[in-house]
């Protein structure tokens, strides 16, 4: 039997031991990430309050829930007018498609009524040629 170093690597057993160990490092990689997940650090947050003393004023907060509640009513309303806007163009396209149809049913009538007289008139040239 003979031993590794007897023998002379060729390049199909060193292309399978080249992959052997790549799957091997993928599935340590793997079980190392699934049971030992990396912590990050999470740092100072850019509103963190440190050692304050005083309050807020309530008429300072109250002014500011008010504005905070005008600011909304108004993007509600904007966003309401553009919904009306958007539902408007909507029903618009609509009614140009139904006009279309309309238009194309009209249309494919008349072709068919002028294909059957095409038909009789080519019916009368054969008889009269016949």
């Amino acid at each position: 039997m003979p031993f590794l170093a007897d023998s002379a690597p060729d390049a199909n057993s060193m292309l399978q031991l080249i992959l052997s160990v790549n799957v091997l490092l993928s599935v340590a990689i793997g079980i190392k990430t699934f049971f030992f997940p990396s912590r990050r650090e999470v740092g100072p947050q850019p509103f963190e309050v440190k050692g304050t003393v005083e309050w807020a004023r309530k008429d300072v907060v109250d002014k500011t829930i008010e504005a905070n509640h005008r600011e909304h009513e108004n993007l509600f309303k904007k966003i309401g007018g553009m919904e009306r806007g958007i539902y408007d163009e909507i029903n618009k396209l609509r009614e140009g498609q139904s006009r279309n149809n309309t238009n194309d049913e009209h249309q494919n009538q008349h072709l068919v009524h002028i294909e059957s007289k095409l038909d009789r008139l080519i019916e009368r040239n054969a008889k009269r040629d016949n």
